[in-house]
């Protein structure tokens, strides 16, 4: 069913949207192994115990939510991002910064493990 939910989410968006979305997806299950996938807050969420990290698209920007744990760490590691207190935003005009998502995934799978 959750699975579902996340394909149904992402086939909902535009063509380019739906590219960097299943990059996203393929990040989080290739560097936080053994997560489930569900939906929480109306959005792709990928947990073990609790909620690791979720991810929504919206007009002009991707949210990342990894929780302020997850925020702090990226804002250490680099400037210029668009974050809050749990959340960073990558606008949609945007390529995916994938070494900077890697980083924020193997800091997450260490920090929940």
């Amino acid at each position: 069913m959750n699975e579902n939910f996340i394909d149904n989410y992402i086939t909902s968006a535009s063509k380019e949207v739906q590219l960097k979305l299943h990059t996203i997806r393929t990040l989080i299950h290739q560097y936080i192994p053994n997560l489930i996938e569900t939906s929480a807050y109306q959005m792709p969420t990928f947990k073990r115990k609790q909620n690791i990290i979720h991810f929504a698209v919206y007009q002009k920007h991707i949210g990342i939510y990894p929780g302020p744990v997850g925020i702090q760490y990226v804002s250490t590691i680099q400037n210029g991002l668009i974050l809050s207190k749990g959340a960073w935003r990558i606008s949609l005009e945007d390529d995916l910064p994938i070494d900077l998502f890697i980083k924020l995934l193997t800091f997450l799978d260490q920090h929940y493990s």
